[in-house]
């Protein structure tokens, strides 16, 4: 599958980028070009869904708006685009079926990573950071693509909130405090890291629900590219941030 292969020239591509920054240090700029850059076009979800729990449900961003005279221009596109976000990710978590759930959450999360991504490559300078987020661009819009197709046509109203996964993702941890924390960093590199790996925790967690709870093979494969693809993400990021002594 085209995706599928997608998905392997990326994570080459991640690998490439974890070795350089293990072996140059400090280095930011000799870092591998990603080989299969696209560019940044892509389409939303038509479909009226909403993330779960796991993610940026229930922000107050009203709390966090703030005067744009004082705010980074980094910062006032995050939190436009969270407000954007946050408005159609609240109850996917509950669909009755556990793999229309995992769907109706997981696009909208993509959705809003492929628009961080954006928000660093309009504004970030390091290089190591500007490249993972051109692979994210490149394997999550795949995969919005993947499922948006897979979801065309399937039941995405009816709710059990009873049900185990939604319980599950219920029970996850939501990680929009720290985003909302990370995106007013005044540095607009270590602001896309710091909030990108809670962004990307919270991928992995909704993706463990579906290996759980599941049936699609076609869905939780993609899950299982979803971990495989972004735990070493993470950990790219977490080793950036402390050679940035963050």
């Amino acid at each position: 599958m085209k995706m599928f292969k997608n998905r392997a020239v990326q994570l080459s591509a991640l690998a490439l980028v974890v070795a350089t920054l293990t072996a140059c240090g400090n280095a930011k700029n000799d870092v591998p070009t990603h080989s299969n850059v696209g560019d940044n076009n892509y389409t939303q979800s038509t479909h009226d869904t909403t993330n779960n729990q796991n993610s940026h449900a229930n922000m107050n961003h009203s709390a966090m708006a703030m005067d744009n005279q004082n705010t980074a221009p980094h910062t006032q596109a995050y939190l436009a685009m969270m407000g954007a976000m946050g408005d159609k990710m609240s109850v996917a978590g509950s669909l009755a079926d556990p793999d229309v759930a995992f769907v109706s959450g997981m696009i909208p999360h993509h959705i809003g990573a492929v628009e961080m991504a954006k928000v660093q490559l309009e504004y970030g300078k390091d290089e190591t950071m500007r490249k993972l987020a051109q692979a994210i661009i490149d394997g999550q819009q795949a995969e919005i693509d993947l499922m948006n197709g897979w979801l065309n046509g399937k039941d995405t109203t009816t709710q059990n909130a009873n049900a185990p996964h939604a319980k599950a993702y219920a029970a996850g941890k939501a990680h929009h405090e720290a985003m909302m924390a990370a995106i007013n960093e005044p540095n607009p590199d270590v602001a896309f890291a710091k909030a990108m790996i809670p962004h990307h925790q919270g991928a992995v967690e909704m993706a463990k629900v579906q290996l759980q709870f599941g049936k699609d093979e076609k869905m939780k494969k993609l899950a299982q590219d979803i971990i495989k693809a972004q735990e070493p993400e993470i950990k790219l990021m977490q080793d950036w941030l402390k050679q940035q002594g963050q």
